[in-house]
Order: structure tokens, then sequence, then C-alpha cells
């Protein structure tokens, strides 16, 4: 049976909804993984280049804050992206062999806000000197949190930062939940697919997850 698809935008963010009958889904555009995080076999990679790869294999969809000494540094593909949209500038990081843009550790919540809102979803990883083995020169590093548009904890901005949920209720009706994960302000709501744009723009979340079936 051809699917029906409708596209809802709200202040700059898109929802795609796809019904088949009674199913409601959301599509998810996948980043796919950059071609230059993967290892070029003719470059000869360091432990630090090891590391940073093991690490963003695991988060393909997210640019990797990788911490260096006292700044964080994003590598490869990553850094184009991330210089073509913001100040950052790209140079190249010879213990790692790849292209680099970066930024003071100090300056971590402001570059977060610039990133999440150029698009980005973002995988912090510190580095732990205390975790590290006593023989090895290789600093332990590990993701310590995702950052989302709706995860993104700004105690500068006065309004509210939603993270939603859409599941699909009985017939056409949609159960609706919204969280300010900064405040914890929680609601609860029902809707359908032909008011499901207006309520968007009531809440105006920051992002939006929708649960998918087969």
């Amino acid at each position: 049976m051809a699917a029906a698809c409708a596209k809802f935008s709200n202040c700059g963010r898109t929802l795609e909804l796809m019904c088949r009958t009674k199913i409601f889904r959301h599509i998810d555009k996948f980043m796919a993984t950059s071609s230059s995080a993967l290892p070029d076999k003719n470059v000869k990679m360091t432990g630090l280049s090891k590391q940073y790869l093991s690490i963003k294999n695991k988060y393909p969809d997210f640019i990797v804050l990788f911490q260096v000494g006292d700044f964080y540094e994003i590598y490869s593909g990553d850094a184009v992206k991330v210089a073509e949209k913001t100040s950052l500038r790209i140079s190249r990081n010879p213990n790692v062999n790849k292209l680099m843009a970066g930024f003071p550790v100090r300056s971590l919540d402001s570059w977060l806000t610039t990133l999440v809102q150029q698009g980005f979803q973002l995988a912090i990883c510190p580095q732990f000197p205390d975790k590290t083995p006593a023989k090895s020169r290789l600093l332990h590093r590990e993701v310590i949190r995702l950052v989302t548009p709706g995860t993104l904890l700004d105690p500068l901005k006065p309004d509210a930062n939603y993270l939603m949920s859409i599941a699909q209720g009985p017939d056409s009706s949609l159960g609706l939940a919204w969280l300010d994960v900064s405040t914890g302000d929680f609601h609860l709501g029902v809707s359908s697919l032909a008011n499901v744009e207006e309520d968007l723009s009531r809440v105006n979340p920051a992002e939006v997850g929708v649960a998918l079936w087969e």
C-alpha cells in the first residue's frame, strides 16, 4: 500500500511523519560515517590516533570532542564540518596525523552552545590521568556525555529547552511527552496527525524523538 508522507516545519526544525494505514513513523536521517575517520593503511597510526578512532567508531553520528592536554580537539572530516560553520580554524595535528580544529577546555560551555546551535551532536571525551595505568604513556579517555539540542544545559537561556517524545496511541492519536532537562519541567499530552504541527509550534521543542513501528 502506498505510504502517505507529511512534513512539518517548526522554527527551522523539521519533523517528517509517514503513515501506512494507522502506523506513524519518523524517518531519521543518519549521517554516514565519514570516510576520513577510517585509518589510512599507508600511514602508521600512533597510540593516540588509535584511541581516538576506537572512540569515534562508537559514536559515528557525533562530533567527538577529544581532550588533549588543555584543549578539546576535533579531527578529520568532523573538523572540516565544524570549521565551515564556526570561527574554528583548521590545522594539522602530527600526533594523530589528522586535520584538526579545537578550543581550550575552559571554553567548553560556550562552544557546546555554539556547536549545537549549528546542528551538531556532540560526544564529550575528557582525559582521566587518575584512571590511566601507571606504566601507560597514553592517558585514559572516555565519552562521559552526549549533547544534543534537547539536552543542552544553558543557564543563560531564559526560555525552556524541551526534549519531546512522540508515540503512537490508539487509532490516529499520538502521545506526547516533553521535558526541560535543566529544570525538570515535565508535561504529557495527546495529539493527532491533524494537530501535531500546531502542538509542535506551541511547545517549540529543541529536539523531537519518535518511536518506530514496523
